[in-house]
């Protein structure tokens, strides 16, 4: 077990020897394989998007999600989209066949396994490592759970954070309308007495049960609340643990099919309502298929300020693709993370806003998409990875190893809230904050580092299968042979 000032040591950013550009040159590929989607003229304010309705085979959607235009789009305004799509579509992925021979993780015997070890995700991780790493040190100090009830067919929001973004949690519960499961973290710091840590741990009890009781006044989501605390140096304080956090959030869902994704982000209007309309098809396609449904991820413009930033967002959820799609060729919404194209060039955005159906992604190196996935399939986060960099590369990548296909959802997508920087990416990034122009510390260099630990472990065949995590003991899982296609 290592001590505090050895953990310290081990997380804060210092010098790392390790060649950072392979990797690198992996992620950036996406950027060098398509045209920006960001390049698409802008519209004439009059246009809008055309969509035929989906074709009644499909399984995943029903036919009255397809989105009605206002008029027809002019042929100029739609010629950057039209050229951008034909590019996208040129290297499209072939249909991966269904996988029903393969031994598949899950099923209701899993799902009875969860319950009855309800007891064993609340115990406290207490020296837990794995291969010198000391992983998250979380202590569950407090639960609270929506009484209103919940489907086994429903879904779950997965997230995490911190108790000062609670009101983003708010703005997302009241968009989704359905099961919430979000872990919230609170660092208890060693340098405070007991005292002091006490009276911090009463509030944030106090703050939580006072939020709970407003959220359930107001009918928004059915929100399942977690506090997990941690004892941890102030230096520390950038090493937000969003990977263990995930982890905890995800093993107190109990819905056969989960939503990931990060508490910043809210979904498009109505999308709870559609999806569980069409719940048994839908399950049938993450289950038996191993389908990961792709939600397109967008953010406000660069050049907004933060108040005009919440009301831009809250306007592209609450309208229509037709809507987002004048609101993105005028740039007050855009790609998310554009400065790392990487992270989701390969949902095809120019694709997306003609689709009228599910299409499959071909999966890149640094993919991280928010993804809609069979509860009892998915696997868990690697907890070593904690701290802004590579926390959902690698749990997507690991899931690519693991034949899921990824399909984009026609219609559906979340939209960023944004926010000032965190320390942790503050730990991370020196120079223009979410831009092309920032450069990685120290700290990016050890993730990477982590990252391809992770890599030689899963081709050696001795990553965890259940995943690094310190209550990975709570969810046994069969082990998935991996990809013939892997991209190794």
């Amino acid at each position: 077990m290592l001590t505090l000032p050895q953990e310290a040591a081990l997380l804060q950013p210092q010098p790392v020897e390790i060649n950072s550009s392979e990797l690198e040159a992996d992620m950036e590929q996406g950027a060098d394989d398509d045209t920006a989607d960001s390049d698409i003229a802008p519209a004439p304010a009059a246009a809008n998007l055309a969509l035929s309705p989906l074709p009644a085979t499909s399984t995943l959607f029903t036919a009255d999600e397809a989105l009605a235009a206002d008029q027809d789009p002019t042929a100029a305004a739609n010629a950057a989209l039209d050229t951008q799509q034909q590019a996208e579509e040129a290297e499209q992925a072939p249909t991966v066949a269904h996988l029903s021979e393969l031994p598949i993780a899950g099923g209701s015997d899993l799902g009875a396994a969860l319950k009855e070890q309800a007891e064993c995700v609340r115990q406290p991780n207490e020296g837990v490592e794995y291969n010198k790493v000391h992983l998250p040190d979380l202590h569950i100090e407090f639960e609270i759970r929506s009484p209103r009830p919940r489907a086994q067919s429903d879904i779950t929001i997965v997230s995490q954070l911190s108790l000062d973004r609670l009101e983003v949690l708010g703005h997302q519960c009241t968009a989704w309308g359905g099961v919430t499961s979000a872990a919230v973290y609170l660092p208890l710091l060693v340098e405070h007495t007991p005292q002091q840590q006490a009276a911090s741990l009463a509030a944030a009890r106090a703050t939580l049960t006072d939020f709970h009781a407003a959220t359930e006044a107001a009918g928004g989501c059915r929100l399942d609340l977690v506090l997990a605390a941690e004892h941890l140096r102030e230096a520390m304080l950038f090493a937000y643990p969003y990977n263990a956090l995930r982890n905890t959030a995800l093993l107190r869902a109990a819905t056969d099919a989960v939503l990931l994704l990060d508490v910043d982000f809210s979904p498009s209007a109505s999308l709870h309502e559609r999806l569980t309309a069409s719940s048994p098809a839908l399950l049938t396609d993450l289950s038996r298929y191993r389908h990961a449904i792709v939600l397109p991820a967008f953010e406000t413009g660069p050049d907004l300020t933060l108040e005009e930033g919440h009301a831009v967002a809250a306007a592209a959820v609450t309208g229509s693709k037709a809507n987002l799609l004048k609101m993105f060729r005028s740039r007050q919404i855009i790609q998310f993370a554009e400065f790392y194209p990487a992270g989701h060039k390969p949902t095809k955005y120019a694709t997306w806003f003609n689709a009228s159906a599910p299409y499959p992604v071909r999966y890149k190196m640094g993919y991280e998409p928010y993804i809609l996935v069979a509860r009892t399939q998915v696997p868990l986060y690697d907890e070593r990875f904690r701290g802004y960099g590579f926390d959902k590369v690698m749990h997507i990548w690991q899931m690519h190893t693991q034949w899921f296909q990824f399909m984009t959802h026609p219609s559906a997508f979340v939209v960023h809230r944004p926010h000032a920087p965190s320390a942790g990416y503050k730990a991370t990034f020196k120079g223009p904050a979410y831009s092309t122009k920032h450069r990685g510390t120290a700290h990016l260099w050890a993730m990477e580092a982590l990252s391809k630990d992770m890599i030689r472990e899963v081709k050696a065949h001795t990553y965890a299968p259940a995943g690094v995590s310190a209550i990975a003991h709570c969810r046994p899982m069969p082990t998935v042979p991996p990809r013939a296609d892997a991209w190794w």
